[in-house]
Parts: structure tokens; sequence; C-alpha cells
């Protein structure tokens, strides 16, 4: 009696796992069917994505090649249509080159331009923001010396923060526009902090060139030039970094007296204008 009433709970067991079964089958194929659209998406995709890339790179160096054969117009054209069709990282770079262009033949604003579209194209990733953040770099760089005050700021401002790549020479540049645009106690302040910061920079004596470049400054703006300090700015910016032992900052009085006599400034350091 015992083996029949098993026998009889096993049959009911059977045919609760058969309804079972059958109540899950749609389930199971349909889950099994996303599965495979899924996946058969991600391989047709990544394939996708990986033609683009190599079809970027190749139109990249189609056009670098051309670069290099001193057409830049044709180059410059050529970069124009990678950046249409291009991988973000490519169209990026394509931009880059572009204002390069530009800029190389003092088309200054163009190239300013072109390097904001850069920083724009960059990939949303840790990677890209590095690349994003040096065009905005060159933006400014480009027009340091032209555009106002407040485009140079709201161009340089964001890169100073302490955690972006390139904020100690986004620092110098914004102290170099305060002092071209007069604001010579907020630049000497900022030349100072530069001055003794620890990042940024070695050149191949082993010392920070930033802070050399911003000792030199102070020395500059010591040497009570005044009013002729604008005209100055661009000879002392592309000085080599002085040594440290030619007085206040590598940069002694002698040196001041004959870079304003170049730039038609005073008649010695502290003296008045001729």
């Amino acid at each position: 009696m015992v083996d029949l009433f098993e026998e009889v709970e096993e049959e009911l067991r059977v045919e609760q796992y058969k309804k079972l079964a059958f109540m899950l089958a749609p389930w199971v194929a349909g889950l099994v069917a996303i599965v495979l659209v899924v996946g058969g998406g991600w391989l047709g995709y990544s394939a996708w994505s990986e033609g683009r890339m190599s079809k970027s790179a190749q139109s990249y160096q189609a056009a670098l090649d051309i670069m290099q054969r001193g057409d830049t117009e044709g180059a410059f054209s050529a970069f124009a249509a990678v950046a249409e069709k291009a991988t973000p990282i490519y169209k990026s770079f394509a931009l880059t080159q572009q204002a390069g262009i530009r800029l190389a033949q003092g088309r200054n604003a163009d190239a300013a331009a072109l390097f904001v579209q850069s920083a724009d194209a960059a990939p949303k990733s840790p990677e890209g923001q590095i690349f994003a953040d040096l065009a905005r770099l060159k933006s400014a760089r480009a027009v340091l010396d032209t555009a106002p005050y407040a485009d140079l700021e709201a161009r340089l401002k964001p890169l100073t923060e302490p955690r972006r790549p390139f904020s100690p020479l986004a620092r110098e540049d914004l102290a170099w526009a305060k002092l071209r645009a007069g604001k010579t106690a907020e630049a000497r302040s900022d030349f100072v902090k530069l001055q003794t910061m620890l990042e940024g920079p070695r050149g191949q004596d082993g010392n920070g060139v930033i802070q050399q470049r911003a000792a030199g400054a102070i020395a500059l703006i010591d040497s009570g030039a005044g009013a002729d300090l604008p005209k100055m700015i661009e000879t002392i910016r592309n000085l080599p970094p002085p040594a440290p032992a030619g007085g206040a900052g590598g940069l002694t009085p002698e040196m001041i007296q004959q870079l304003m006599q170049q730039q038609g400034g005073a008649a010695g350091p502290g003296g008045p204008p001729q």
C-alpha cells in the first residue's frame, strides 16, 4: 500500500513539473532570444566600431602625409574631412592639426576657435579630459597677447583647478594675462605663489621652469617698469629659464635695463620712461 501511495505521489509531482515547464517555456524562450539579440548586437557594434576606428586612423594618416608634403591647405581640407566622420579621438586630433596650421599662418583667432572645437570633440573619459584640457590651454595661448582679459580668464580659470592636468601652466598663463591687463599687484601675487609651488615641468638642470620664469617676472615687476611693462612681456616670456644664481630669479638689473631699452622702455630699473 505504501508503494502505491509513493507511486501516485511521484506521478503528481511529474505532472506538476510538466505544467510548470509549459508555463515557463515562453519566458525561457524569450530570455534566450534576448540574449542572442543583445549578444549579436554587441558583436556587430564591436565590429562596426573597430572598422570605424581603422578607417579614422587611415584617413588621419593620409592627411598627415599631405601635410608632410608641404601642402598645408590640402592638409587642412583633409583634416576637415577626417573631423566630419572620424571617431571622437581622431576628430579631436584632426581639429588640433587644423588649429596648428592656422596658428602657423598667424591666424590666431581661427586657431583658438579650432582648439575649442577640438576640446569639445574629445572623448568624455579621463584620458579624453587630458586632450580636452590641453586643447583649451592652447586656445588661450593662441590669443594670450590679443584677447581681452575677461576672455582669457574664462578660458584659463577652469584649467587652474588643482586636479586639472595642466593647472600649473594655466596658472602661469593667467598671471601673464593679468600682467598684460595692468593687474600688476594680482599678477605679482600669482607669480609669488608659482615661484614656491612644487609641481610643474622641470628643465635639464632639474629646476622648475615655471618657478624660474615666475622669479624673472617678479624681478621685472619690481624693476619699476610701470606703464612699459606690457610691451616687455612677450620678450620675457620667450626667454629661456634664467639661471638661479643671476640675481633675482636670474634676471639682473642690467638684463632688465637692456630689455627695457630694446622695447623702448625706461632708462633703467626704476627709472622714468624715456
